[in-house]
């Protein structure tokens, strides 16, 4: 602040001989009553075409024989920058033996030939993995610095773009050798495709230059983008979506021998007493209510399915205590309406957030349990791993709980007995919790979202 205070009383008594002129990079640091008393002069980059020209014009001045593609490229190097055009045109006269030439100038300042990114996506569109690994230990071993040749094929996909985008090389700041490379090459790619190496290149920077390892980094950067999948590949995305066409209120298909409903097998019958029975699902069984609100969609239906639900059949309790209980039962079940677990299953989760509204821990313990077996169409048995016996007694500490939200939420007025089952010996699937298994079931049960998640490279899962 002194020293503006100094200056500006300079400025409003200045001697008659002098002339002031200042030069900065940070004009917002100065004050309005220094800026209000001069003359300002935005200075900007030099187009590189005038750098190049002011430059052929001082070598011929000096008699100096000069390539006019290395003038160019001392013009690029130097960012727009005279004074710094001319300090590297006055290394290079020092460097040559009386001519200046691209060679020397691509060796004197490490510039990486633009051949070497033509050559790369070249290799991109072959997907040839062994040369492509090939060539990134050669970029490694000719001692290029590899951030270089990042920004370098950073701006090798930009030209490409620019050509495609508009048609024409008149925007590029290079030769005119390389611009009708870029004519040649550029309607091979589509804009999406460049924009998305662009973006690839860009995310990688910061990996490949804090890395411990380059080499690696680059290996599979360079991977990574010649097995991207390019937008033409929507095409045959879009062909299997108008094949697959989803099914407004049907469950979703499984393959293979697992099962998307529950079809354990009853237990042995004792002679003189009562067998429990297990209804047996529909084919496709419509939704079931949910206390008057709208039932899941078939999209979140897609991640709640259960599959290999009691395979194996289990023990239930003994033959007095299942009379005692469908005797109990016995004036509910009169008024049942047709339900199997199958259905059940299908409402498992939003019985389970009707819980949550209620009870959030018993809810958490809840959704380790599922629904396994019917007994007497009044009784539904849940299964718990025995790794989670607490979770178990818990839940059965709170059974009438939920007992109470199934009959009034969900009509299901059926009483809650939880059994223990080893998951793995009996072939269960659980349902998926995180958001890896969700998308891990979803590639496994729906091809066209399969299809998707590896087309877009779905490997964040924030995105």
């Amino acid at each position: 602040k002194e020293a503006f205070n100094a200056l500006l009383k300079t400025l409003e008594e200045p001697p008659a001989h002098a002339i002031f002129i200042f030069a900065t990079t940070e004009i917002h640091k100065v004050p309005l009553t220094i800026l209000s008393r001069c003359q300002r002069f935005d200075f900007k980059r030099i187009p590189t075409t005038e750098v190049a020209g002011q430059l052929a014009t001082i070598a011929q001045k000096e008699k100096i024989e000069a390539d006019k593609d290395a003038l160019l490229l001392i013009a690029r190097k130097a960012e727009g920058s005279m004074r710094d055009a001319i300090s590297i045109l006055d290394q290079m006269i020092s460097f040559s033996d009386g001519e200046i030439t691209l060679t020397l100038v691509e060796q004197s300042l490490g510039v990486i030939n633009e051949e070497l990114y033509f050559e790369f996506t070249d290799l991109m569109m072959q997907k040839d993995d062994a040369r492509i690994i090939h060539f990134a230990q050669q970029v490694y071993r000719q001692g290029h610095d590899l951030m270089h040749f990042l920004q370098g094929l950073e701006e090798h996909f930009r030209n490409l773009l620019v050509t495609r985008a508009t048609n024409s090389t008149q925007l590029l700041e290079t030769s005119d050798y390389i611009k009708k490379r870029y004519e040649e090459k550029a309607p091979h790619f589509s804009e999406n495709d460049l924009l998305h190496y662009l973006d690839i290149l860009v995310q990688h920077e910061s990996v490949l230059k804090y890395s411990v390892h380059p080499q690696l980094i680059l290996e599979l950067l360079l991977l990574k983008l010649a097995h991207k999948p390019l937008s033409v590949d929507l095409e045959e995305l879009l062909k299997l979506l108008q094949e697959n066409p989803p099914v407004a209120g049907a469950p979703p298909q499984t393959t293979g021998s697992s099962s998307s409903a529950p079809s354990p097998a009853p237990p042995a019958s004792t002679p003189g007493k009562k067998t429990s029975r297990t209804s047996v699902a529909p084919s496709q069984p419509p939704p079931f209510p949910v206390g008057g609100k709208p039932t899941s969609s078939p999209k979140k239906d897609a991640t709640e399915k259960f599959e290999g639900l009691g395979k194996s059949p289990l023990p239930t309790s003994s033959p007095t205590d299942t009379e005692k209980e469908e005797e109990e039962g016995s004036s509910d079940a009169s008024s049942l309406p047709d339900m199997d677990v199958a259905r059940i299953s299908q409402q498992w989760n939003n019985i389970i957030a009707a819980v949550k509204r209620t009870k959030i821990a018993l809810a958490s313990f809840l959704q380790d349990g599922i629904p396994y077996k019917l007994e007497g169409n009044n009784i539904l048995q849940v299964a718990f791993d025995p790794k989670t016996s607490f979770h178990m007694s818990h839940v059965q500490k709170n059974a009438a709980t939920i007992e109470k939200i199934l009959k009034d939420e969900f009509q299901l007025p059926v009483k809650l007995k939880c059994i223990h089952v080893d998951f793995e010996k009996a072939g269960i699937q659980k349902q998926a919790s995180t958001p890896e298994e969700i998308i891990e079931n979803i590639k496994n049960k729906e091809p066209v979202l399969k299809k998707i998640i590896d087309l877009f490279d779905c490997e964040n899962l924030d995105t």
